[in-house]
C-alpha cells in the first residue's frame, strides 16, 4: 500500500496487509456501538513495521467499512479463551490446539505468546514469578499472577514489545505522573500510531495492555464512558482513583457513577462519602466495595464469637459509621485503614480483634 501520514505521529506511516484474514468463531460476540477507532481497536489485516521488523497493527481507522466490523469482532471474540481458526496482522490462533480436547491438547507455552504472535489456551501458570509485574498486581484488586498472564495467552504481546521494561515504566508513571518515559519507549519501537495517544484513558492494568500489545483491551460499554471520563480528570486526582476502584466492577447504572463522579470533582470525596455513611475521605480507594453494599439492608451480628471469616461477612455489610460504633461500644480501636489493601481485610482485622478480646459478650 501507498504511504500513509497518520494524524498527529508527524511520521510517514508505510502500510502493508496480510494477504488474507482468517476469522472463525461460533460464539455470539458483544460489542459496544462506539467508533471504529476508540479508543486503539487494532486493523486485523493492516499493520506498518517497527524498528526490528516486526508487525505494528495499525488503529482501525483504515480500510472498508466491513473491514473495519470485522477488525472489532475479531478483538472482542480474542477475549475468549477458546483458540479457534485465526490469522489477523497481530495475532495467529496454534493449529494444533484447535478442536482439540484439553486431554489431548499440547501444552501451551508462555514465549509463543509472548514473542510470536501466538493465540493459546489460558493454562496454568501459577508456577511463574516475576518481581516487575508485582507492583502491577498490587494495583489490581482480586488479580492473581494466574488471571494476569492468562491475557498474555488470549492477546499475544507484539514481539516489539517488552513486557518487562513497560511494567518498570508504568511503575514510575503512577509515581510521578511523568508520561516520557512511556512516549520515548514507544518511539524506540516505532510504535507511531500511539505517538499522541492519551495515556489518560487508561487504569494501570490496561495501560500495561496497550504498552505490551499497541492497542487497547476490548472494553465494555461502561468501562468506555468511564474511560472517556478518566481522560478528564488529572494525574491522582480523587475521581480517578475512583474510577480506577470501581473500573472493573459490573455497574448497571453508569449515570448515577458518573454523578458520584461529579460530586467528587466538585465537592471532594469527604461530602461525596456521605451517601455511603462514612467520613472516611479516602473511600475512594475501596470504592468498589462501597458500591457493592450501597442500599442493601446490613446483616444481624448475633454472636461475635462466630467464626472470623463468617463476622467478617456480616460487618462487611454494615457502613462505616455503624462498625464506628460498634467498636465504640465494644471499647475496641480500629485497625488503621491504610495498613490494608482492601476494606474487607481492614474489616477481617477488625474481626480478629474482636474474636481476640471480646469473646466474652
Amino acid at each position: 500500500m501507498s504511504s500513509t501520514l497518520f494524524q498527529g505521529s508527524k511520521r510517514q506511516i508505510t502500510l502493508q496487509s496480510i494477504p488474507q484474514v482468517l476469522f472463525q468463531f461460533s460464539e455470539e460476540i458483544q460489542i459496544p456501538n462506539v467508533p471504529f477507532s476508540f479508543p486503539a481497536i487494532p486493523s486485523a489485516k493492516y499493520y506498518y513495521v517497527s524498528r526490528h521488523g516486526h508487525q505494528i497493527p495499525m488503529i482501525n481507522s483504515v480500510g472498508s467499512d466491513q473491514e473495519k466490523e470485522e477488525s472489532q469482532r475479531i478483538w472482542y471474540a480474542m477475549n475468549s479463551d477458546e483458540v479457534f481458526p485465526l490469522i489477523t496482522s497481530y495475532a495467529i490462533s496454534r493449529r494444533d490446539q484447535i478442536g482439540v480436547k484439553s486431554s489431548d491438547r499440547p501444552a501451551s507455552q508462555i514465549s509463543l505468546s509472548m514473542k510470536k504472535y501466538l493465540k493459546q489456551y489460558p493454562d496454568s501458570v501459577d508456577w511463574f514469578f516475576e518481581d516487575r509485574f508485582q507492583f502491577i498486581l498490587g494495583q489490581m484488586k482480586r488479580r492473581s499472577i494466574s488471571d494476569f498472564l492468562s491475557d498474555f495467552y488470549r492477546f499475544p504481546l507484539n514481539p516489539e514489545a517488552d513486557a518487562f521494561k513497560a511494567a518498570r515504566l508504568i511503575e514510575q508513571y503512577v509515581r510521578d505522573g511523568d508520561e516520557t518515559p512511556l512516549r520515548i519507549y514507544l518511539k524506540d519501537g516505532y510504535v507511531w500510531h500511539l505517538a499522541d495517544h492519551p495515556f489518560g484513558y487508561y487504569p494501570i492494568y490496561e495501560l500495561f495492555f496497550l504498552l505490551t500489545r499497541f492497542a487497547s483491551p476490548p472494553l465494555s460499554k461502561t468501562q468506555l464512558r468511564l474511560a472517556e471520563r478518566r481522560n478528564q480528570t488529572k494525574f491522582n486526582s480523587p475521581e480517578r482513583i475512583f474510577i480506577d476502584a470501581i473500573f472493573h466492577y459490573e455497574i448497571y447504572n453508569i449515570n448515577e457513577i458518573l454523578q458520584i463522579i461529579e460530586q467528587i470533582a466538585l465537592e471532594g470525596p469527604e461530602m461525596a462519602g456521605k451517601r455511603f455513611e462514612t467520613n472516611n475521605a479516602k473511600w475512594i480507594n475501596w470504592a468498589d466495595e462501597y458500591l457493592q453494599n450501597f442500599g442493601k439492608q446490613p446483616r444481624d451480628v448475633e454472636y461475635i464469637g462466630e467464626r472470623i471469616f463468617k463476622l467478617t461477612d456480616d460487618l462487611s455489610t454494615w457502613t462505616d459509621l455503624q462498625i464506628e460504633e460498634f467498636a465504640e461500644k465494644l471499647k475496641l480501636e480500629l485497625p488503621m485503614r491504610h495498613e490494608y489493601p482492601t476494606r474487607y481485610a481492614w474489616i477481617g482485622r477488625f474481626a480478629a480483634t474482636i474474636r481476640r478480646f471480646r469473646t466474652d459478650v
